[in-house]
């Protein structure tokens, strides 16, 4: 991870173990973690980790310009590009990179123990006991006590009690979350499942076009410029120029780091998401 995503880290409001875990100061004691993540082309909403494999990322999302609280996910950047909400607070991500090293090592090992402490983790016999029945399965984690409140989308048994902000095929909600989407986070069971009477967001429906990314910027929609920027069909030079307008544009001080961080992480790569 570059300087500019510490730095961008450093001023959101997470603890400092979140930053030193992306930096890799506080490393996950799984061999197969890779710090910092090669470049394979994730969009500027997340905000990397490490890589375990290719094409499958763990990191921080944050949406700019909604009301959206930030989360932690898995990404997984081959065709078709997944999203997966995995954890909704720092306590619930620490565990979840405990889970990965016990199921890694088939047990608790001493360096286990030691991240356990240093992420603040203090209920390591009761994570052990949980991954003894369920595995890494996100399923089995709201048995962990840091999971039966905020419980993230992928670990939740029944959609309709989910208050975050993930798409989900459920939307009898107070949470208007389909207005705060971009198409990366939408699944193949959402669109089946969406409603005539709710209006698709365009780049929902469609793949984005850089004049759909401009026609929200000029109008000073940067909620929509942002989700838009977001969503599956970009080549990477057109994102990188978008990205640049939308940060020129806002002039917000913490979303142009952002802008920094992911023009530096993507500088000189092919591709795009």
């Amino acid at each position: 991870m570059n300087g500019e995503y510490e730095t961008l880290l450093s001023h959101l409001p997470l603890p400092k173990t979140i930053a030193s875990c992306a930096m890799g100061r506080l490393r996950v004691p799984v061999a197969a973690t890779t710090y910092p993540p090669p470049w394979y082309g994730y969009p500027p909403a997340f905000i990397p980790f490490w890589s375990q494999g290719e094409g499958i990322y763990v990191g921080l999302w944050k949406h700019w310009f909604t009301e959206r609280t930030t989360s932690f996910v898995e990404v997984y950047l081959d065709w078709p590009h997944i999203v997966v909400e995995i954890a909704r607070t720092p306590e619930q991500f620490f565990c979840y990179a405990t889970i990965t090293a016990i199921v890694a090592h088939d047990g608790v090992r001493p360096e286990t123990e030691r991240f356990a402490q240093d992420a603040n983790i203090t209920n390591l016999a009761e994570i052990d006991s949980a991954t003894m029945n369920t595995g890494d399965d996100p399923g089995g984690f709201a048995a962990i006590r840091q999971f039966q409140t905020d419980t993230p989308l992928a670990s939740v048994a029944d959609v309709a009690r989910y208050d975050g902000w993930f798409p989900r095929v459920n939307f009898a909600t107070s949470i208007h979350w389909w207005q705060h989407c971009c198409s990366l986070e939408v699944g193949d069971d959402v669109r089946a499942a969406w409603p005539a009477t709710v209006p698709t967001p365009p780049w929902v429906a469609a793949p984005p076009t850089r004049q759909m990314f401009r026609d929200f910027v000029q109008a000073g929609d940067y909620r929509s410029a942002w989700l838009t920027l977001n969503s599956a069909g970009w080549p990477l030079p057109d994102a990188r120029a978008a990205i640049g307008q939308l940060a020129a544009a806002a002039g917000n001080g913490e979303f142009s780091t952002l802008a920094d961080a992911w023009l530096s992480a993507s500088s000189g790569q092919t591709g795009g998401y």
